[in-house]
């Protein structure tokens, strides 16, 4: 469920940050892979359907896209961190 709140989320930085982007476009491409775990993001409201973005969805509880930009606003200026981060959230096979 990590890996698809992620997604999302990484698709919906760009409306908050301006000319800042993460490339989410691997990430895009598996989110058809997590059906489920779409519907159950969805129940419980963390995620919204948003025709306007690429993932079809953006997050509902805005603090956990501006807390995720943070991070890897953080973790992006070195990129050892980031990939550990990325490992750590067992997200590392999709770059």
């Amino acid at each position: 469920m990590r890996k698809t709140f992620t997604t999302i989320a990484l698709d919906h930085t760009p409306t908050l940050l301006g000319h800042r982007k993460f490339n989410s476009d691997p990430f895009l491409k598996s989110l058809g892979d997590f059906g489920q775990e779409l519907r159950t993001l969805e129940t419980q409201g963390f995620v919204i359907k948003d025709t306007e973005l690429s993932s079809g969805y953006r997050i509902g509880p805005q603090v956990f896209v501006w807390w995720l930009s943070h991070k890897l606003t953080q973790v992006v200026r070195d990129d050892g961190a980031f990939n550990e981060w990325l490992q750590q959230q067992e997200i590392d096979g999709l770059l």
